[in-house]
Protein backbone atom coordinates (compact mmCIF):
# COMPACT_ATOMS: atom_id res chain seq x y z
CA UNK A 1 0.00 0.00 0.00
CA UNK A 2 1.24 3.65 -0.66
CA UNK A 3 -1.35 6.13 1.18
CA UNK A 4 -4.84 4.89 0.53
CA UNK A 5 -3.77 3.10 -2.52
CA UNK A 6 -3.25 -0.57 -3.54
CA UNK A 7 0.40 -0.82 -5.73
CA UNK A 8 0.58 -3.76 -8.46
CA UNK A 9 3.46 -4.37 -10.35
CA UNK A 10 3.05 -5.70 -14.44
CA UNK A 11 5.65 -7.48 -15.76
CA UNK A 12 5.38 -8.71 -19.48
CA UNK A 13 7.83 -12.24 -18.67
CA UNK A 14 10.47 -13.02 -19.19
CA UNK A 15 13.82 -14.31 -19.50
CA UNK A 16 15.42 -15.63 -16.05
CA UNK A 17 18.77 -13.80 -16.82
CA UNK A 18 17.23 -10.69 -16.13
CA UNK A 19 13.98 -11.67 -13.91
CA UNK A 20 16.53 -12.74 -11.09
CA UNK A 21 17.68 -9.23 -11.16
CA UNK A 22 14.84 -7.73 -11.39
CA UNK A 23 12.16 -9.24 -8.86
CA UNK A 24 14.93 -9.09 -5.78
CA UNK A 25 14.93 -5.48 -6.51
CA UNK A 26 10.49 -5.41 -6.27
CA UNK A 27 10.03 -7.51 -3.30
CA UNK A 28 12.66 -5.27 -1.20
CA UNK A 29 10.08 -2.46 -2.01
CA UNK A 30 7.61 -2.63 0.77
CA UNK A 31 4.85 -0.57 -1.11
CA UNK A 32 3.96 -3.42 -3.55
CA UNK A 33 1.30 -5.27 -2.94
CA UNK A 34 1.50 -7.51 -5.85
CA UNK A 35 3.43 -8.75 -8.78
CA UNK A 36 1.48 -10.12 -12.07
CA UNK A 37 3.96 -11.96 -14.27
CA UNK A 38 2.55 -12.59 -17.49
CA UNK A 39 3.95 -15.49 -19.39
CA UNK A 40 4.87 -14.05 -22.62
CA UNK A 41 7.42 -16.55 -24.14
CA UNK A 42 7.49 -19.74 -25.81
CA UNK A 43 10.91 -19.98 -24.88
CA UNK A 44 10.32 -23.37 -22.21
CA UNK A 45 13.58 -22.79 -19.56
CA UNK A 46 12.19 -19.46 -18.94
CA UNK A 47 8.64 -20.63 -18.50
CA UNK A 48 9.86 -23.49 -16.52
CA UNK A 49 11.67 -20.97 -14.37
CA UNK A 50 8.92 -18.36 -14.22
CA UNK A 51 6.48 -21.77 -13.52
CA UNK A 52 8.45 -22.52 -10.66
CA UNK A 53 8.60 -19.41 -8.73
CA UNK A 54 6.78 -19.21 -4.92
CA UNK A 55 5.82 -15.89 -3.56
CA UNK A 56 2.67 -14.95 -1.88
CA UNK A 57 3.25 -11.13 -3.54
CA UNK A 58 3.96 -13.29 -7.29
CA UNK A 59 0.91 -14.27 -9.18
CA UNK A 60 1.59 -15.96 -12.92
CA UNK A 61 -0.87 -14.87 -15.46
CA UNK A 62 -1.61 -16.83 -19.04
CA UNK A 63 -2.33 -15.13 -21.60
CA UNK A 64 -6.32 -15.46 -23.17
CA UNK A 65 -6.81 -18.99 -24.72
CA UNK A 66 -5.33 -19.17 -28.46
CA UNK A 67 -3.28 -16.74 -28.07
CA UNK A 68 0.45 -17.21 -28.76
CA UNK A 69 3.45 -15.57 -27.13
CA UNK A 70 4.96 -13.23 -29.61
CA UNK A 71 6.49 -10.72 -27.72
CA UNK A 72 5.28 -6.98 -28.00
CA UNK A 73 2.60 -7.86 -29.93
CA UNK A 74 1.27 -9.89 -27.04
CA UNK A 75 1.98 -7.15 -24.10
CA UNK A 76 -0.83 -5.42 -24.63
CA UNK A 77 -2.86 -8.40 -22.27
CA UNK A 78 -1.30 -7.44 -19.36
CA UNK A 79 -3.30 -4.26 -18.76
CA UNK A 80 -6.71 -5.86 -19.00
CA UNK A 81 -7.13 -6.29 -15.37
CA UNK A 82 -5.07 -2.62 -14.71
CA UNK A 83 -8.10 -0.90 -14.10
CA UNK A 84 -9.19 -0.63 -10.40
CA UNK A 85 -9.57 2.85 -9.66
CA UNK A 86 -8.02 2.36 -5.71
CA UNK A 87 -4.81 0.84 -7.07
CA UNK A 88 -1.92 2.60 -8.79
CA UNK A 89 -0.13 0.15 -11.19
CA UNK A 90 3.40 -0.06 -12.75
CA UNK A 91 4.26 -1.63 -15.73
CA UNK A 92 7.75 -2.43 -15.98
CA UNK A 93 10.29 -4.98 -18.54
CA UNK A 94 11.69 -8.30 -17.73
CA UNK A 95 15.15 -6.19 -18.20
CA UNK A 96 14.66 -3.84 -16.14
CA UNK A 97 17.96 -5.12 -13.76
CA UNK A 98 18.42 -2.44 -11.46
CA UNK A 99 16.48 -0.60 -9.54
CA UNK A 100 17.55 2.68 -6.86
CA UNK A 101 16.95 1.39 -3.60
CA UNK A 102 13.89 4.01 -3.07
CA UNK A 103 13.09 3.99 -6.45
CA UNK A 104 9.51 2.73 -6.06
CA UNK A 105 8.67 4.90 -3.42
CA UNK A 106 9.89 8.07 -5.00
CA UNK A 107 7.95 7.03 -8.18
CA UNK A 108 4.81 6.44 -6.28
CA UNK A 109 5.48 9.91 -4.93
CA UNK A 110 6.25 11.39 -8.36
CA UNK A 111 2.65 10.05 -9.30
CA UNK A 112 0.66 11.41 -6.60
CA UNK A 113 2.84 14.48 -7.15
CA UNK A 114 1.85 14.85 -10.97
CA UNK A 115 -1.83 13.59 -10.28
CA UNK A 116 -2.63 14.99 -13.78
CA UNK A 117 -0.08 12.98 -16.08
CA UNK A 118 -1.43 9.96 -17.54
CA UNK A 119 2.00 8.08 -17.32
CA UNK A 120 4.82 8.78 -14.98
CA UNK A 121 8.16 7.18 -15.58
CA UNK A 122 11.37 7.03 -13.44
CA UNK A 123 14.37 8.23 -14.60
CA UNK A 124 15.66 5.30 -17.12
CA UNK A 125 19.29 4.42 -17.99
CA UNK A 126 19.42 3.46 -21.11
CA UNK A 127 15.79 4.78 -22.30
CA UNK A 128 16.51 7.25 -25.27
CA UNK A 129 14.35 10.37 -24.10
CA UNK A 130 15.86 9.47 -20.54
CA UNK A 131 19.10 9.75 -21.96
CA UNK A 132 18.64 13.93 -23.60
CA UNK A 133 17.72 14.45 -20.54
CA UNK A 134 20.62 13.41 -18.73
CA UNK A 135 22.95 14.99 -21.49
CA UNK A 136 20.47 18.10 -21.49
CA UNK A 137 20.99 18.71 -18.10
CA UNK A 138 25.15 17.47 -17.92
CA UNK A 139 24.36 14.54 -15.74
CA UNK A 140 25.84 12.54 -18.89
CA UNK A 141 29.37 13.63 -20.04
CA UNK A 142 28.66 12.27 -23.58
CA UNK A 143 30.08 15.14 -26.30
CA UNK A 144 30.08 12.83 -28.96
CA UNK A 145 26.59 13.32 -30.68
CA UNK A 146 23.22 15.48 -29.75
CA UNK A 147 20.36 12.80 -28.11
CA UNK A 148 17.34 13.70 -29.91
CA UNK A 149 14.51 12.85 -27.60
CA UNK A 150 11.97 10.41 -28.82
CA UNK A 151 12.08 6.42 -29.15
CA UNK A 152 14.70 5.75 -31.89
CA UNK A 153 18.07 7.26 -33.37
CA UNK A 154 20.95 5.94 -32.42
CA UNK A 155 20.95 6.11 -28.84
CA UNK A 156 18.71 3.40 -29.13
CA UNK A 157 20.30 1.03 -31.89
CA UNK A 158 24.15 1.40 -31.21
CA UNK A 159 25.65 -1.18 -28.72
CA UNK A 160 28.33 1.11 -28.17
CA UNK A 161 26.71 4.47 -26.93
CA UNK A 162 24.79 1.86 -24.50
CA UNK A 163 27.93 0.32 -23.24
CA UNK A 164 29.37 4.18 -22.87
CA UNK A 165 26.27 4.78 -20.71
CA UNK A 166 25.82 1.37 -18.40
CA UNK A 167 29.65 1.51 -17.56
CA UNK A 168 29.54 5.31 -16.86
CA UNK A 169 26.22 4.89 -14.48
CA UNK A 170 28.09 1.61 -12.80
CA UNK A 171 30.92 3.32 -12.19
CA UNK A 172 28.66 6.26 -10.23
CA UNK A 173 26.70 3.63 -8.51
CA UNK A 174 29.88 1.72 -7.36
CA UNK A 175 31.22 5.45 -5.73
CA UNK A 176 27.87 5.68 -3.68
CA UNK A 177 26.79 8.53 -5.74
CA UNK A 178 23.76 7.41 -7.79
CA UNK A 179 22.11 10.48 -7.01
CA UNK A 180 24.46 12.72 -9.75
CA UNK A 181 22.17 11.19 -11.83
CA UNK A 182 19.11 13.06 -10.30
CA UNK A 183 17.70 15.86 -12.39
CA UNK A 184 14.06 17.96 -11.75
CA UNK A 185 10.85 16.44 -12.62
CA UNK A 186 10.09 16.36 -16.52
CA UNK A 187 7.12 16.66 -18.71
CA UNK A 188 6.71 14.66 -21.77
CA UNK A 189 3.89 15.82 -24.20
CA UNK A 190 3.40 14.63 -27.76
CA UNK A 191 5.82 12.52 -28.13
CA UNK A 192 6.44 8.79 -27.90
CA UNK A 193 9.12 7.66 -25.52
CA UNK A 194 9.81 3.91 -24.76
CA UNK A 195 7.83 2.31 -21.62
CA UNK A 196 10.30 0.41 -20.21
CA UNK A 197 9.19 1.63 -16.98
CA UNK A 198 5.59 3.42 -16.37
CA UNK A 199 3.53 3.76 -13.53
CA UNK A 200 -0.70 4.91 -13.84
CA UNK A 201 -3.78 5.03 -11.83
CA UNK A 202 -5.81 2.37 -12.45
CA UNK A 203 -8.64 4.56 -12.87
CA UNK A 204 -7.15 6.41 -16.21
CA UNK A 205 -6.87 2.90 -17.88
CA UNK A 206 -10.44 2.17 -17.11
CA UNK A 207 -12.01 4.33 -18.97
CA UNK A 208 -10.45 2.48 -21.93
CA UNK A 209 -11.37 -1.22 -20.34
CA UNK A 210 -7.83 -1.98 -20.24
CA UNK A 211 -7.53 -2.50 -23.91
CA UNK A 212 -4.91 -1.02 -26.31
CA UNK A 213 -6.76 -0.26 -29.14
CA UNK A 214 -5.54 -0.53 -32.54
CA UNK A 215 -4.07 3.32 -34.12
CA UNK A 216 -3.82 3.48 -37.72
CA UNK A 217 -5.51 0.17 -40.04
CA UNK A 218 -1.67 -0.69 -41.76
CA UNK A 219 -0.09 -1.40 -38.08
CA UNK A 220 -0.66 -3.51 -35.26
CA UNK A 221 -1.62 -3.10 -31.96
CA UNK A 222 1.53 -1.55 -30.39
CA UNK A 223 1.05 -0.81 -26.24
CA UNK A 224 3.93 1.95 -26.58
CA UNK A 225 2.64 4.10 -29.10
CA UNK A 226 -0.98 4.04 -27.63
CA UNK A 227 -0.08 4.87 -24.10
CA UNK A 228 2.54 7.49 -24.46
CA UNK A 229 0.99 9.48 -27.66
CA UNK A 230 -2.57 8.48 -28.42
CA UNK A 231 -3.74 7.42 -25.22
CA UNK A 232 -2.59 10.88 -23.36
CA UNK A 233 -3.72 13.23 -26.13
CA UNK A 234 -7.77 11.33 -25.65
CA UNK A 235 -7.76 12.44 -22.37
CA UNK A 236 -6.06 16.12 -22.78
CA UNK A 237 -2.71 14.36 -20.52
CA UNK A 238 0.75 15.11 -20.65
CA UNK A 239 3.14 12.42 -19.13
CA UNK A 240 5.82 12.76 -16.69
CA UNK A 241 9.57 12.14 -15.85
CA UNK A 242 10.03 11.56 -12.13
CA UNK A 243 13.28 12.93 -11.46
CA UNK A 244 15.07 11.19 -8.12
CA UNK A 245 13.26 8.01 -8.96
CA UNK A 246 16.14 6.18 -10.79
CA UNK A 247 16.49 2.43 -12.67
CA UNK A 248 18.85 0.71 -15.66
CA UNK A 249 17.14 -0.66 -18.66
CA UNK A 250 19.21 -3.42 -20.00
CA UNK A 251 19.16 -3.60 -23.66
CA UNK A 252 16.99 -2.64 -26.53
CA UNK A 253 16.79 -6.07 -29.14
CA UNK A 254 19.84 -4.25 -31.09
CA UNK A 255 22.09 -3.71 -27.97
CA UNK A 256 21.43 -6.76 -26.52
CA UNK A 257 24.09 -9.28 -26.88
CA UNK A 258 26.54 -6.82 -27.79
CA UNK A 259 25.69 -5.38 -23.89
CA UNK A 260 25.57 -9.16 -23.19
CA UNK A 261 29.51 -9.88 -24.27
CA UNK A 262 30.64 -7.20 -22.37
CA UNK A 263 30.56 -8.20 -18.43
CA UNK A 264 28.06 -5.55 -17.93
CA UNK A 265 25.47 -7.97 -16.70
CA UNK A 266 27.54 -9.06 -13.97
CA UNK A 267 27.96 -6.28 -12.63
CA UNK A 268 24.60 -5.39 -11.72
CA UNK A 269 23.98 -8.60 -10.76
CA UNK A 270 26.87 -7.97 -7.91
CA UNK A 271 24.61 -5.13 -7.08
CA UNK A 272 21.79 -7.36 -6.35
CA UNK A 273 23.81 -10.44 -5.13
CA UNK A 274 22.75 -9.94 -1.15
CA UNK A 275 18.97 -9.41 -2.66
CA UNK A 276 19.29 -12.51 -4.88
CA UNK A 277 20.03 -15.04 -2.22
CA UNK A 278 17.20 -13.77 -0.39
CA UNK A 279 15.40 -14.01 -3.09
CA UNK A 280 15.73 -17.87 -3.74
CA UNK A 281 15.69 -18.84 -0.23
CA UNK A 282 12.32 -17.54 0.35
CA UNK A 283 10.99 -18.51 -3.12
CA UNK A 284 11.76 -22.41 -2.56
CA UNK A 285 10.87 -21.89 1.44
CA UNK A 286 7.85 -20.95 0.01
CA UNK A 287 7.35 -23.43 -3.18
CA UNK A 288 7.78 -26.50 -0.57
CA UNK A 289 4.75 -24.89 1.73
CA UNK A 290 2.21 -23.91 -1.40
CA UNK A 291 2.76 -24.11 -4.40
CA UNK A 292 2.49 -20.97 -6.92
CA UNK A 293 -0.35 -18.97 -7.62
CA UNK A 294 -1.62 -18.53 -11.11
CA UNK A 295 -4.52 -16.59 -13.07
CA UNK A 296 -5.41 -16.07 -16.59
CA UNK A 297 -6.59 -13.03 -17.95
CA UNK A 298 -9.90 -12.29 -19.75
Amino acid sequence: MFQQFRVEVLIPGGRQRYLDLLLPSLLRAGEIDRIHLLLNTENPDDLTYMRGLNHPKIVLKELPEGVVANGIRTVGHIYKTAVDPSTIYIKIDDDVIWLQAHAIKALLEGRLRHADCFLVSPVVINNTHCSHMLQRHRKFDYVERYIVPGPGGFAKDDPAFAITLHRKFLDIVEAGREQDFFIADQMIAGTRFSINCICFFGKDMAKTNGEIAGIWPHMKRDDEEYLSVHLPAKLGKSNGVIGNALVAHFAFHNQEQAILETGILDRYRRHSETLLTRFQRVVKKSWAKTGNAKEGLP
